[in-house]
């Protein structure tokens, strides 16, 4: 099995989302693997940082017998991540898959992601976080980070208004932050909701705060 060069390119399939509802837009190419010569998916700048030629079955016939890790917390992270984005039995699955959330396809090899993880300091104290939460699982958009800040984006949705910690009352609006079950800012009386948003997203910015952003 080739698993040093990339994998042939059949197809330029042209820029799209990488998510339903995304903000991101990629080049995809549709490619094939060198082993078991079946065609598949991939965005342009995974291919051009990919070292392997095969595809997800394939990878994963290595993966499963050569890392070893499969007892470690970093492989179950590896393993929940997929179940979350291909397992329609599970029901975290709604809230990714269903929702068009997929795996890079570099990712969809253990050791690549083991190799990203280590390289961005994964340690048994961090979790997987996507940076924009309508965004795939890729290297571009994932991060470690504590628990806590896990659970100040965890649920993180656009209310009403269009905007994240963006609420509307009696036609006026109000922007909150919350972090670590405490409320470090919560302003009343804008307008309307972008200044309002505008306000939230400042105050996070200049207090460093790991929150996730409306604008980028």
């Amino acid at each position: 099995m080739d698993t040093t060069n990339k994998p042939k390119i059949i197809k330029n399939l042209g820029t799209r989302p990488t998510a339903k509802n995304g903000k991101q837009r990629r080049t995809f190419y549709l490619v094939e693997c060198s082993e078991c010569k079946k065609h598949f998916e991939i965005v342009i700048t995974s291919y051009n940082r990919r070292k392997t030629s095969f595809c997800f079955n394939c990878s994963n016939k290595i993966s499963s017998t050569t890392h070893g890790d499969r007892k470690t917390r970093l492989y179950r992270i590896f393993k929940n991540m997929h179940n979350r984005c291909y397992n329609k039995n599970i029901k975290t699955y709604k809230d990714y898959g269903a929702k068009g959330i997929i795996i890079s396809q570099e990712w969809k090899d253990y050791l690549t992601f083991k190799k990203w993880a280590l390289e961005n300091h994964y340690d048994d104290t961090l979790t997987i976080d996507r940076i924009d939460n309508n965004g795939n699982y890729t290297p571009e958009n994932c991060r470690w980070v504590s628990f806590s800040v896990q659970n100040a984006n965890q649920g993180l949705k656009k209310s009403i208004t269009g905007y994240t910690g963006v609420y509307k009352s009696y036609n006026i609006y109000r922007s909150q932050v919350i972090f670590k079950g405490k409320v470090l800012f919560r302003k009343f009386g804008f307008k309307t909701a972008i200044d309002a948003a505008k306000a939230r997203e400042k105050f996070i910015i200049d207090n460093n705060l790991p929150h996730r952003l409306n604008f980028y």
